[in-house]
C-alpha cells in the first residue's frame, strides 16, 4: 500500500471516538422517537378514556332525566326517596311525597295537539320550580304525572300548605302561543312515618291519596290517612282565613297591664292578638297561633301585630299616658326570617318610637336556638336598642348558658310555677331561686299568671318587682287599656274562690 492509499483510508475508516459519538446521537434519536410514540399513545388512551367517561356520565344522566322537561325521572326520584327514607329512619328530619297529575290534560292534547301539550308541561314545570324550595326534588314520572320530594317536613301541615300553593299556582290560566289554557291539579300526599314499610310503600300511599283526590272531584289534595287529611285541611283552612283576616281588618290587639307589686303602679303592657272571626266569634291565640307557625302565616301576622302595637304606643304618647314598656311576642319562625330586622326597624321609624320602649318576648327554647343559629339577628335587634325578655322562664331548656351568652333585660316567671307557690314548697323554691338568679345577673323579674293575693304577697316577699295576671286585670281592648293608663295604677280584682290556671294570651 502506498502512502497515498494510507491517507485515503484515513478518510474512509472513522476513528474510535468519532464512531462512539455517532452511535450516541443515533441512540438518543431512537429513544426520543420511542418516548414520543409512548407519549402519543398515552395521550390518545387518556383522551379515549375521558371520552368514555363523558359518554358514560351522559348515558347515566339521560337514564335519570326526563327528556322533555329535564327534570329527574322516576328512577332518579326513587333513588332520592330511598335515601331520604333511610335517613329519616336514622333520625333525620321527616319529609313528604306529593304525587300529582294535571286534571283533564288529555283534552289539551286532543284539542290543541301534542306539541301544545308538551309546551304546557314545560310551563307547569316552571311554575312548580317557583313554588318548591331549592332542597326539594321535582320529578316527572311520564305523561302529566309529577312527584315532589319535600324535604324537612316534620309536620304534615307543611306538606298540605305546599300542596295548596301548588294547586293555586297551577290553576291560574296559562297563555301559550296566544291560547288561554286553564287546568287544575289533583295531588296525593304521603308523610314519612316509621310505620311505613319502605319507599315503595310510601309511593303506594301517595298514589292512593291521588286517586282519593280525583274521587273527591279533582282540583284538590288528599292525604293517605283520612284522619290526617281532615286535620291538615282544617289547619290549612284556618291559615287561609287568617291571611284574609289580616287584609280584612278582623284582627285587633288586646293589652294586659304589668304592675309594680309594691305600689300597684302600672309600668308596662303586653300586646296580645285577638281574631274577630266571622262565624266563630272572638278567638284567642291558642286557637290559631300554632297553626300559623306550621303554615307560615305567622310571619305576616307577626308583622301586623308589631306594627299595630307601635301605632298604638304612638297614640298613647300623644295622649301623654304611654307605658314605660310595650311588650310584643316574637315566635321562632319570625326570628328565622331574614325580614324581621328590617320590618322591626321600619315600624319603629314609621311611628317615631324610642326602641328602648319596646320589649320583644321570646320563649326559652326560641332564645336558645337564637343564640346558637341566629345570634347575629338577635344581636342586631339588641343594637337597635330593643329590650329582650324571656317568656315562660323555667319551662324550657334546663341549661342557663344562654343567660351569659346573650344578656336579657327581663325574666318572665312562668305561670305554671306562680300558680302553685302557695301550695307546693318545691314550686316556691324554684321561684325564689329564679328571682335570686335574675338579681345576681342584674335582670328584672316579672311574674305571669298572678291570680290571688296570697300569690302576690309571696312574690313581694321573694323579691319579685312586677307582675301581671287576672288578679290585676285580664287582657282588655285598647279603650279599656287607655282608661287604665290614664289612672296610672291598678286596684287588684277580688280574689276568686279557687285559683284558676290561666294564660295571659
Amino acid at each position: 500500500m502506498t502512502v497515498g492509499d494510507a491517507r485515503w483510508n484515513l478518510f474512509l475508516v472513522p476513528r474510535k471516538g468519532a464512531l462512539t459519538g455517532h452511535y450516541r446521537t443515533f441512540a438518543v434519536g431512537v429513544i426520543g422517537l420511542i418516548f414520543a410514540a409512548v407519549l402519543a399513545y398515552v395521550w390518545a388512551s387518556l383522551r379515549h378514556t375521558l371520552r368514555l367517561e363523558t359518554a358514560n356520565r351522559r348515558i347515566l344522566q339521560l337514564a335519570q332525566t326526563d327528556i322533555l322537561t329535564s327534570l329527574a325521572n322516576r328512577r332518579a326520584f326513587m333513588k332520592r326517596l330511598s335515601m331520604a327514607f333511610n335517613a329519616s329512619l336514622r333520625g333525620s328530619p321527616a319529609f313528604a311525597v306529593l304525587y300529582l297529575d294535571i286534571d283533564d290534560f288529555k283534552d289539551v292534547n286532543d284539542t290543541l295537539g301534542h306539541a301544545m301539550g308538551d309546551q304546557l308541561l314545560k310551563e307547569v314545570v316552571a311554575r312548580l320550580k317557583n313554588v318548591v324550595r331549592e332542597e326539594d326534588l321535582v320529578a316527572r314520572f311520564g305523561g302529566d304525572e309529577f312527584a315532589v320530594l319535600a324535604c324537612n317536613v316534620n309536620d304534615p301541615t307543611e306538606a298540605g300548605t305546599l300542596a295548596a300553593r301548588i294547586g293555586e299556582t297551577l290553576a291560574k290560566p296559562f297563555i301559550i302561543d296566544g291560547h288561554k289554557i286553564s287546568v287544575t291539579s289533583s295531588i296525593g300526599i304521603a308523610h314519612f312515618s316509621h310505620d311505613i314499610a319502605g319507599p315503595e310503600a310510601m309511593m303506594v300511599q301517595a298514589d292512593l291519596a291521588l286517586y282519593g283526590a280525583k274521587d273527591e272531584g279533582r282540583n284538590c289534595y288528599r292525604f293517605h290517612s283520612e284522619d290526617l287529611d281532615r286535620q291538615v285541611h282544617e289547619r290549612v283552612r284556618v291559615a287561609h282565613e287568617l291571611r284574609a283576616a289580616i287584609e280584612d281588618g278582623e284582627l285587633e290587639l288586646y293589652y294586659q297591664p304589668q304592675v309594680e307589686l309594691a305600689t300597684g303602679r302600672l309600668t308596662g303592657v303586653e300586646a296580645l292578638v285577638r281574631w274577630n272571626h266571622k262565624t266563630r266569634g272572638l278567638l284567642t291565640p291558642g286557637s290559631f297561633i300554632a297553626i300559623a307557625e306550621r303554615t307560615g302565616a305567622v310571619q305576616p301576622l307577626g308583622s301586623w301585630v308589631f306594627d299595630e302595637a307601635c301605632r298604638q304606643m304612638k297614640a298613647w304618647q300623644a295622649e301623654g299616658v304611654a307605658p314605660h314598656v310595650l311588650a310584643v311576642n316574637v315566635s321562632g319562625v319570625q326570628l328565622k326570617s331574614a325580614d324581621l330586622e328590617r320590618e322591626v326597624a321600619a315600624s319603629i321609624a314609621k311611628w317615631g318610637l324610642n326602641p328602648g320602649e319596646i320589649e320583644l318576648e321570646l320563649t326559652e327554647s326560641v332564645l336558645m336556638e337564637a343564640t346558637q343559629r341566629h345570634g347575629a339577628t338577635l344581636e342586631s335587634l339588641r343594637r337597635m336598642g330593643l329590650r329582650i325578655a324571656i317568656d315562660d322562664f323555667g319551662t324550657g331548656y334546663s341549661s342557663l348558658k344562654y343567660l351569659t351568652t346573650y344578656p336579657v333585660n327581663r325574666l318572665k316567671l312562668a305561670q305554671e310555677f306562680v300558680f302553685r307557690v302557695t301550695v307546693d314548697y318545691r314550686n316556691a323554691a324554684v321561684v325564689r331561686a329564679a328571682i335570686r338568679l335574675a338579681h345576681e345577673l342584674g335582670i328584672d323579674v316579672i311574674a305571669e299568671g298572678v291570680e290571688t293575693e296570697a300569690q302576690m304577697r309571696f312574690l313581694i316577699g321573694a323579691g319579685c318587682e312586677q307582675a301581671q295576671g287576672y288578679f290585676f286585670s285580664r287582657p282588655v281592648p285598647v279603650s279599656q287599656m287607655t282608661a287604665l293608663l290614664h289612672e296610672g295604677w291598678i286596684k287588684p280584682a277580688p280574689a276568686p274562690q279557687q285559683p284558676r290556671f290561666t294564660s295571659a294570651a
